[in-house]
């Protein structure tokens, strides 16, 4: 042992006594405890950083670094509540949610835990005031603006209702789904529809995604329609035109053929000439709306597309025995007589088959309304006539269909000058 010492004079000088350590200068001393200082705040330091790095994500390891760390034990209560929805073990999670609270008088999360508490208990006026609490601490607590959504809606009070789910769609990007899902169904409440205008017309952020949502749910496309007609529309943006064209899209699919020609005109400001017409021009080749607007068809067996600018023309083509609606789309033609053209230039090749314009009412009784061909066999180029649209007849579709005969040519046609007038 003596030899150990001998050779170690950094373990010989541990060993020594105090009174020889104190013999030392002063500095030798105090630098030594500062060293055992700095290493112990390190220490703690490093467990408190580990603990706020974990204390989302795994509070249970966050709590075994840090024992009372505040935001780990309101976490860990959160997980219970979130696991727990229908039925929160108040009994787990008021003793958390109080600890949190210990560490952290301004802890909202936890605030809300004990109005959560509160309210699997049925103590509703400690509910009350603690869920106010919350948000008076932080208005970013997600749960605790929706708690304040449901008390609103309780008391029937649409416009505070609203309020916190913009509170809420603001704070926490993260919960825009579960808002989302909640409020879609409430559009067919008058009220909520006429409550949301004011967030449509200050354009708030969520407005778009929202309605984005709400049309691609496909549940109830009129009360969308509604709410945003009575708002003016969605405001001008290069990201609304989208949502435009699928809620018209939306209505069609569910007949709702005068509620989609109000909304073309009033909730998406569409060009009124698209709904009486069947040109090639801009209004009625813009894509989003259709098929107000002429809709494509392309499939294995049939490509349809339009060329040139301005009045545009529609070129087909089609493999062999090919017989498929090319393009269709809807107007609303006035009860009356009405004269239709339109011209077929086929191509250079073998072309066998015939190209087809039909107008078929959409309600009402009066069926097809109108049908011709040109053949190209019989080097036909023109489709011309007339036709009746019956009083009840109030909104049509325009299709425009092709059938290529046995045979090795298919078709190729290009489609140009459609016109339809009143007699």
């Amino acid at each position: 042992m003596a030899m150990a010492m001998g050779r170690n004079p950094i373990l010989t000088s541990l060993l020594k006594r105090p009174a020889d350590i104190m013999g030392k200068p002063l500095s030798i001393f105090l630098r030594l405890i500062g060293l055992i200082a700095v290493g112990f705040v390190a220490w703690i330091s490093y467990c408190h950083a580990g603990a706020n790095i974990l204390a989302r994500q795994n509070p249970d390891a966050a709590l075994a670094l840090v024992g009372d760390h505040s935001a780990a034990l309101a976490h860990k209560g959160n997980l219970l509540f979130a696991t727990n929805l229908e039925n929160p073990p108040s009994q787990d999670i008021r003793p958390l949610a109080t600890r949190s609270l210990n560490g952290d008088l301004l802890n909202a999360k936890a605030v809300r835990l004990l109005a959560a508490a509160d309210l699997a208990e049925k103590e509703s006026a400690g509910f009350k005031k603690l869920i106010r609490l919350s948000e008076r601490l932080s208005r970013r607590e997600f749960m605790t603006q929706i708690y304040l959504v449901q008390e609103a809606a309780r008391d029937n009070n649409v416009p505070e209702a609203l309020a916190h789910f913009d509170i809420a769609l603001k704070t926490n990007r993260s919960g825009a789904e579960l808002v989302y899902a909640i409020l879609t169904p409430l559009l067919a409440d008058a009220n909520i529809r006429a409550g949301l205008k004011p967030y449509i017309e200050g354009r708030a952020a969520w407005v778009q995604p929202f309605f984005a949502h709400a049309t691609n749910s496909g549940k109830n496309p009129a009360s969308v329609a509604e709410a945003l007609m009575q708002a003016g529309g969605l405001p001008f943006d290069p990201v609304y035109p989208f949502t435009q064209g699928n809620i018209v899209n939306r209505l069609i699919l569910e007949n709702k053929f005068q509620m989609a020609r109000d909304f073309y005109l009033k909730g998406a400001s569409g060009d009124p000439s698209a709904l009486q017409s069947i040109d090639f021009g801009t209004a009625n080749t813009e894509s989003r709306f259709a098929p107000i607007s002429w809709r494509l068809a392309s499939s294995p067996t049939v490509a349809t597309s339009f060329e040139g600018q301005a009045q545009k023309k529609m070129r087909i083509e089609a493999g062999p025995e090919a017989t498929e609606i090319a393009a269709n789309k809807i107007i609303y033609l006035k009860p009356g007589r009405y004269g239709v053209q339109l011209e077929a230039a086929w191509g250079p090749f073998d072309t066998e088959g015939e190209v087809k314009l039909s107008l078929v009412c959409l309600v009402g009784g009066g069926g097809t309304v109108f049908d011709d061909a040109a053949n190209a066999r019989k080097s036909e180029n023109m489709i011309r006539g007339q036709f009746v649209i019956p009083a009840d007849c109030t909104a049509q579709t325009v299709l425009i269909s092709v059938e290529s005969f046995a045979g090795q040519g298919g078709i190729d046609v290009l489609l140009s000058a459609p016109s339809l007038r009143r007699l």
